[in-house]
């Protein structure tokens, strides 16, 4: 997989331009007569790994540049998705313990704010709504979460604002690949934190107040945990 993307990304230099995507958003862009720019609606985009690369980023930046040619405000909390978070509370670092916020700006975009966690080795930790991102997350008019797995949403909850989640599949089905090896700590580790995250989603799933679904798959698997505001919408 590395190999394939590094090399499609070197491929990708050399040509020059802007994607068939990028140049359709920017022309309709170019006819969008933003609406209310003095009094906005407010929203706040939940995701996690905003500036890397990969389908769910490339979904939240294709949103968020949507969203501000329609004239809403928009700014990105992005979550801590790491063990190593360098914004978090780490178990294994007693230093970072004394760290005296969670939030932290993004110095190449004025617009992204990276949300750290506490224990973030733990992963289901990673997903649990901090008092710092609820302040920031209730001053705006809806939350709109992009993730491949519901469990983000919990994050948001505490913010006290209507939450729209896009998401493609479950941890479960994302990660079933990975568990051909079933004996050694790691992979008892990974399927440990696995099932308590999809505890989790089911939890998240319901707490969204609406939901959008890439794919038959996942919508008939939200729908079997009784959440009926549910639309299968595949990006674009």
């Amino acid at each position: 997989k590395r190999n394939a993307l590094n090399a499609f990304a070197e491929w990708r230099v050399g040509q020059g331009g802007a994607t068939a995507v990028e140049r359709t958003l920017e022309g309709m862009l170019g006819t969008i007569q933003p609406e209310r720019r003095g009094n906005a609606p407010r929203i706040a985009l939940v995701t996690q790994s905003y500036q890397e690369t990969g389908g769910v980023q490339t979904a939240a930046r294709w949103l968020v540049k949507g969203l501000l040619g329609a004239g809403f405000e928009v700014e990105i909390f992005d979550l801590a998705a790491s063990r190593v978070d360098s914004s978090s509370r780490r178990l294994v670092s007693p230093v970072s313990w004394l760290r005296s916020s969670l939030l932290v700006s993004d110095p190449s975009d004025i617009r992204v704010t990276h949300v750290g966690a506490n224990a973030v080795e733990l992963e289901p930790l990673r997903y649990l709504p901090r008092a710092e991102l609820s302040t920031e997350l209730h001053r705006f008019d809806l939350v709109q979460v992009v993730a491949a797995a519901p469990a983000p949403v919990l994050a948001a909850v505490g913010g006290r604002r209507p939450i729209v989640l896009q998401v493609a599949t479950t941890v479960a089905r994302e990660r079933a690949p990975q568990f051909t090896e079933t004996h050694t700590a790691s992979a008892i580790w990974r399927g440990g934190m696995t099932k308590v995250v999809s505890v989790m989603e089911r939890v998240a799933l319901q707490r969204a107040d609406a939901v959008l679904v890439e794919n038959r798959e996942m919508l008939d698997f939200v729908h079997s945990i009784s959440q009926t505001h549910v639309v299968m919408a595949p990006p674009g």
